[in-house]
């Protein structure tokens, strides 16, 4: 029996059976739509609809018309007159139904308008994740409150904002301009902020007075109750790992959002070791030990292996891992 995975809200849920995922469509939890892993063969997220259609409620036989029978004491109706074709001069053009008619109520557009996906209130700031065209982005709103934004990622916004980049010391500054990973605008008001469309997938998190580190390029913006700052990774192997030496820590309460290339799946730690192959760890606890180490136990064995350096993560806690690119994606800059 095939191990079915499901993309809801952004996280990758299972494993289940072919018949728990009929039930949740059965039940509305799921439609056709909604991305699907595990069918034989299958090599990237797929509507179910698309990769496994079996699996689908059938649909009901439509019910034939009825046909009154003929009453033989009527007499059938007389054939209608042909109608007469108006000169063209007389028949008066209808106005555009299209143009008219509001953004929301296109038929052009349909289902291509942005729909939420996700969303989440905090201290009164609300962060939405919408799609459109296969694309996702953010929506932030404010009223009176401050968010942390990363650098270049706004799209446009609305309201009466202001745009501050908060002071630092000599050291902090030269170190966030040598590592893109510190500081960060603050966006000050009342207002809607979107942020750039990415083909790859948007995240939240919700820090319970903790501390996560986040893959470099990953942090998108968070509550002003998180303090955004610059977690260093030691040893010299980070920078041929592939995760670099300076990344992203957010502490405290609230809400953040980061990218990945794909749907997160969550993975819990109890004095474990999570080794990984790439930079598809996004994010993860800061009580977590992070390392570069050699795939075998000589480096000419490594590279025989066809492993190399791969990344090591130890201890107790949370790692968010998006082990495969949703469909959509086309890079890190997409």
């Amino acid at each position: 029996m095939s191990d079915y995975y499901l993309a809801i809200d952004g996280n990758t849920t299972g494993p289940f059976t072919a018949d728990d995922v009929r039930s949740k469509l059965a039940a509305g939890e799921v439609t056709g739509e909604t991305q699907l892993w595990g069918a034989p063969g299958q090599s990237e997220w797929k509507p179910i609809s698309e990769i496994a259609p079996e699996l689908l409620p059938a649909a009901p036989e439509p019910a034939a018309a009825a046909t009154p029978p003929a009453r033989p004491d009527v007499a059938a109706a007389p054939a209608a007159e042909p109608q007469v074709a108006q000169p063209a001069a007389q028949v008066q053009p209808a106005a555009s139904s299209v143009a008219a008619a509001p953004l929301e109520s296109r038929e052009d557009l349909g289902d291509r308008l942005p729909v939420v996906v996700q969303r989440r209130e905090s201290f009164g700031t609300i962060f939405e994740v919408l799609r459109a065209e296969g694309k996702q982005f953010a929506r932030i709103e404010i009223n009176g409150d401050q968010v942390h934004v990363e650098g270049g990622a706004m799209h446009y916004m609305r309201g009466h904002i202001t745009i501050e980049v908060p002071k630092a010391s000599a050291k902090g500054f030269l170190k966030a301009a040598a590592t893109n990973e510190g500081i960060r605008p603050m966006y000050t008001g009342a207002g809607e902020i979107f942020l750039e469309p990415t083909t790859g997938e948007i995240n939240m998190l919700e820090l319970n007075n903790e501390a996560w580190v986040l893959d470099k390029g990953a942090f998108l913006a968070a509550d002003n109750e998180i303090d955004v700052g610059v977690f260093v990774n030691k040893g010299g192997g980070a920078l041929l790992g592939g995760e670099g030496v300076f990344q992203t820590q957010v502490q405290g309460t609230g809400k953040v959002l980061y990218t990945s290339w794909g749907p997160v799946q969550q993975l819990e730690l109890n004095n474990d070791r999570l080794t990984v192959d790439g930079s598809f760890a996004v994010a993860r606890t800061a009580s977590l030990s992070f390392s570069v180490q050699k795939a075998t136990k000589g480096l000419i064995a490594s590279a025989r292996s066809g492993e190399g350096l791969v990344n090591v993560i130890e201890g107790t806690g949370t790692v968010m891992i998006a082990p495969v690119a949703n469909k959509f994606y086309r890079g890190i800059y997409g």
